[in-house]
């Protein structure tokens, strides 16, 4: 049986018909079947979440948690992030959980459906996973970012000043810009109409 400890403070959210809830000053439940084990390696899924410095079935703390199509990613107190899930898309490796980086100051992760973006201490961007739509190796260089999200295929941003930019796949005019192919290269989204306070994604859309 899965066990849980009552906590002060639960936030709930969804993507892709699935449902996740995470504690933001408690441990949640942790526990695990043979038959999920047996079918998690069969998938090349990653059961449980691991961090550096914790066993697998020890509780987790977080601030915050973002859950893609197959994989989920948290960020914890220290800016650790922690992802588990898939790691792999028809047979082959796309690293959206085995190459999150390592390392701590972390302010903000998103994941999306096989990449995941986040902001890193001197708030600039750093992206792993699938690179299939250039979703990856064209997040935006340098600084001044202080938050994120990560959809279908496609990354938006928002810069301390309010600008949004956005890259990658581009085929519903969810980047933002009138022609519908792959944007290779990040580009501001006009007509907004003031500084944005704050972005977030789907599969297919921005807002």
């Amino acid at each position: 049986r899965r066990r849980m400890q009552q906590v002060s403070r639960l936030r709930v959210f969804s993507r892709d018909n699935r449902t996740r809830a995470f504690t933001i000053t408690g441990p949640y439940g942790t526990g695990k079947s043979a038959f999920a084990l047996f079918v998690a390696k069969l998938l090349g899924v990653k059961a449980s979440p691991t961090t550096k410095a914790a066993a697998a079935d020890a509780p987790f703390s977080f601030e915050s948690v973002s859950a893609g199509a197959y994989h989920n990613c948290a960020l914890d107190a220290a800016g650790s992030i922690t992802c588990w899930g898939r790691n792999e898309y028809s047979g082959l490796e796309t690293g959206q959980v085995s190459d999150a980086p390592t390392d701590d100051g972390y302010t903000a992760v998103s994941a999306a459906w096989l990449h995941t973006c986040a902001i890193d201490s001197s708030a600039g961007i750093q992206c792993w996973g699938d690179d299939g739509n250039d979703q990856r190796s064209d997040a935006p260089v340098g600084i001044g970012y202080f938050t994120l999200s990560a959809g279908g295929l496609h990354t938006c941003a928002l810069t301390t000043a309010g600008a949004v930019l956005c890259w990658g796949d581009n085929f519903f005019g969810q980047v933002g810009t009138a022609g519908l192919g792959d944007e290779l290269t990040p580009v501001t989204v006009a007509g907004i109409g003031g500084p944005a306070q704050t972005i977030t994604t789907g599969d297919s859309f921005s807002c």
